[in-house]
């Protein structure tokens, strides 16, 4: 598969808290984030780490993670390109750390049958990964989005959208990396 600018990929991985992240989440993906080229024209993903928003080469991220499942968004280039560059501002920012307890709060609630949608106030500081990578397809499919709060989204609602709309979004598969 060829990795491009513009697509979305979901990843997980064996660190605890990609393990705790997933568990939580119910998920096998504890990751999302996007692919956009740098000014020298290497792939890079733009997505939140531990800390914060970063933009580094794509082979860093498939070196550490090994595997990442891809998804091209179908809108022409130019237009892709427009979006990812509003992204580009968000480089630096925090991590929402203190969304991990809202998704620790929504699954223990979920285990009695009740559906939280919003998030606190005190949490909506910083940003999770899927919060982030949302505002891309967002930016085109703004309906696919009413009704959600973007500090709620986690990787498999993010998915679930995609995976509902075979209009708008195309399933790569997966990427494997094999270090040389």
């Amino acid at each position: 598969m060829d990795l491009k600018e513009g697509m979305i990929g979901f990843s997980g991985g064996d660190k605890w808290i990609q393990k705790a992240i997933r568990f939580f989440i119910g998920s096998e993906f504890s990751h999302s984030f996007t692919t956009k080229n740098n000014d020298k024209g290497v792939l890079c993903a733009l997505e939140t780490s531990s800390t914060t928003v970063m933009f580094g080469p794509m082979s860093d991220k498939l070196n550490e993670l090994n595997w990442v499942e891809m998804w091209d968004v179908i809108v022409p280039e130019d237009k892709k390109q427009a979006s990812l560059a509003k992204m580009l501002p968000y480089i630096g920012k925090w991590y929402g750390y203190l969304s991990y307890i809202w998704f620790m709060y929504r699954w223990l609630m979920r285990k009695f049958g009740y559906e939280p949608k919003k998030m606190w106030w005190w949490c909506k500081g910083g940003l999770t990964c899927t919060e982030l990578t949302q505002k891309y397809p967002k930016d085109f499919f703004p309906e696919l989005f009413e009704g959600i709060d973007p500090n709620t989204i986690a990787p498999p609602e993010l998915r679930k959208i995609m995976v509902a709309n075979p209009d708008k979004f195309v399933y790569k598969g997966w990427y494997i990396y094999f270090p040389h």
